[in-house]
């Protein structure tokens, strides 16, 4: 992000000035027409486009006229701002330019997050983690409950949750276990069935030499598993369990298979019954 004037979608709807003062952007209807023209097409989107999204199921003549007065609301504001070659109109289109979009946050974190996942070098993707954390403010339009503003709110959630996961195996792969515990539990918070965080918060937790936060980890995911899916944990994090057992438990838990491996023998031996019969 530059120090001219910028676009802040993360955690509210704010213009920011080139003066470095913030600019609230009023009506929840012009920070919806405004983040749509910033999320949206170079070319812009057509009137109808527009209205549809903002006004779902009205009529066409009624949210024509709500739309008009929605442009002009954002075009003052805009103004106000000494931003009035933001708003871009042609051809029956309704955009902003590209200056605009291009200093617009959410714009800026999908492009920090393309970088962060192309990055080879570990120091390279290290890095980009950080540079594009920094632009992540916070929930997208944070307090909208519009249905078009929760389901960017989801996605930018997503690719914030991809970032982490870079983000842990960057600290992995540098040895930092207590950022892959930070990052591994941040992740279960957003994705508590992810399986590849769990994981490796359990291997970071074995590697400190704590077994017992190991053991816990594996069996709060186990517990969400089996009421969420009714499913156990492969058999990667069940290996994982055996690990963070004391030596004495270890064996005994070897020798006796789990329920879900009994249960993957009894199928195949009825599936091996079944084909004799046939």
């Amino acid at each position: 992000m530059s120090s001219d004037s910028s676009l802040l979608l993360f955690g509210g709807v704010l213009l920011k000035k080139a003066d470095g003062t913030f600019m609230e952007i009023r009506g929840r209807k012009t920070q919806r027409l405004l983040a749509m023209l910033a999320l949206g097409p170079s070319r812009g989107l057509c009137r109808e486009t527009i209205a549809e999204a903002l006004w779902p199921g009205a009529d066409p003549p009624s949210s024509r006229k709500a739309l008009a007065t929605e442009l002009w609301r954002l075009k003052v504001t805009l103004e106000n701002a000494a931003l009035a070659n933001w708003l871009v109109a042609a051809d029956g289109r309704i955009g902003l330019s590209d200056s605009a979009r291009g200093s617009t946050d959410a714009v800026a974190f999908e492009a920090a997050v393309a970088l962060a996942r192309a990055a080879t070098a570990p120091e390279e993707r290290r890095l980009s983690v950080i540079r594009a954390e920094a632009v992540y403010g916070g929930d997208f339009m944070a307090g909208d409950g519009d249905e078009w503003c929760l389901g960017r709110r989801a996605y930018y959630a997503a690719l914030r949750a991809d970032l982490n996961l870079i983000g842990l195996k960057c600290a992995r792969e540098t040895g930092d276990w207590t950022e892959v515990v930070r990052r591994g539990h941040a992740l279960a918070t957003a994705e508590p069935l992810l399986e590849e965080a769990q994981q490796e918060v359990m291997r970071a937790h074995l590697a400190l030499g704590n077994k017992a936060a190991a053991l816990a980890t594996y069996r709060s995911f186990e517990r969400n598993l089996r009421a969420e899916l009714d499913l156990v944990p492969s058999e990667e994090t069940r290996r994982l369990r055996l690990l963070a057992l004391p030596s004495r438990f270890r064996a005994r838990s070897a020798e006796r298979p789990e329920p879900a491996m009994i249960a993957e023998r009894l199928r195949r031996i009825a599936d091996e019954l079944d084909a004799l019969t046939r």
